[in-house]
Parts: structure tokens; C-alpha cells; sequence
């Protein structure tokens, strides 16, 4: 979990700065991997909200990704969690898609979408970061309500990456000689007559 004193720019810089200790050899297996974490980030939010609306007190829960007694340092600390796993594995993975065999055109296209993208998302998540820092009271009356200051965040993060492999599987499903001899399965071989 990040430092909750760390901003989220610092947090993102760090991301970048430790993978260089160990870069990624490969991109799409990261990239998926950051989805499938998002995908509990969310998972857990909804359960605490669920929780909130139905004013279940008095007993020890677990929502996913934390529990009933630590859910208000887990909120608090979810906007420098995303920061630092875009710094860390989006990112970099995004950068790694071509060892995946991705042409560098459509790696690039990726690459300066995230350029534009991430600043964004850093910013907005520094605003929910300081807002947390205040305290969760308010985090917790709107996830009550159906809202959340924190969800868009998460969906912002899913969409970059969701949009990246949208990207990837464009240039796969072209078919190129080079692309069906790497992904046969993507590209199977017509059935003769």
C-alpha cells in the first residue's frame, strides 16, 4: 500500500522509478493483470457501499480488498494505489506491448494517448487524496447515496487500459501474415473445402 502522506504525482513517480529495478519483459500479461485488480478495487467499493446502504453494523466484514475495520484507511489510500499502479504497471506495460510483437505505430498510439491521459487522471486523483485526507465521512455519505468520488477514478484507469487492448486487438484482428503466425488461435486456419 502506498504512503498516505505521498502524493499521487510522487506515488506515479515512484511507480516509474521502482520498475526500472525490474522492467517488464512483456506488456499484455501486466496490463490485464492491473484490469483484474481494478476489476476487486471496484468489486470492493460496491460491497462497501452495499454495506452502507443496508446499515449492517456490529460485526466484522470483508469487502474484498479490505475489511469492515479498515475500510476508512483503504479509501483513504486508493487514490495513490492508483497512481502508483499506473507508475508502476500500466504505464511500463503499455510501453512493454511491443515485446508482446506490437507494432511500434500502434504502441505509440497507446503511448501518446497515456501522455494525455494520465496527467488527468494524476490530478484527479490528487483532489480525491486530499479531499480523503480530510476524512471519509463524506466518501462514505455519497457511496450511501449511490456516489463516489473514488469509482470514477478506478473507471478512468479501466478505460486507459480497456481502450489500449481495444487498440491491440484492432491490429491483431487484421490478420497480417506476421500477426497470424503469432496468434494462431486469434486467427485460425480456414477450413478447406
Amino acid at each position: 500500500m502506498p504512503y498516505t502522506y505521498e502524493t499521487c504525482h510522487e506515488a506515479f513517480q515512484r511507480g516509474l522509478d521502482d520498475r526500472k529495478a525490474y522492467p517488464l519483459t512483456l506488456g499484455d500479461y501486466k496490463i490485464r493483470e492491473s484490469l483484474r485488480g481494478l476489476g476487486r478495487i471496484s468489486e470492493t467499493l460496491r460491497n462497501i457501499a452495499e454495506d452502507l446502504k443496508f446499515k449492517r453494523r456490529g460485526y466484522y466484514r470483508y469487502f474484498g480488498v479490505c475489511t469492515s475495520d479498515d475500510a476508512d484507511v483503504w479509501l483513504k489510500s486508493v487514490p495513490a494505489q492508483l497512481a502508483l499502479d499506473l507508475g508502476y504497471n500500466v504505464v511500463p506495460a503499455i510501453k512493454a506491448l511491443a515485446r508482446d510483437g506490437v507494432p511500434p505505430a500502434v504502441v505509440n498510439g497507446c503511448l501518446a494517448r497515456a501522455t494525455r491521459v494520465v496527467p488527468v487522471i494524476l490530478d484527479d486523483c490528487e483532489g480525491a487524496r486530499i479531499a480523503l485526507r480530510r476524512g471519509v465521512k463524506r466518501e462514505l455519505r455519497m457511496m450511501k447515496t449511490g456516489g463516489s468520488t473514488v469509482q470514477p477514478l478506478v473507471d478512468a484507469v479501466v478505460e486507459l487500459i480497456e481502450v489500449t487492448l481495444r487498440d491491440v486487438k484492432v491490429w491483431l484482428d487484421q490478420g497480417s501474415p506476421e500477426v497470424t503466425a503469432k496468434y494462431p488461435a486469434v486467427h485460425p486456419a480456414s477450413p478447406t473445402t
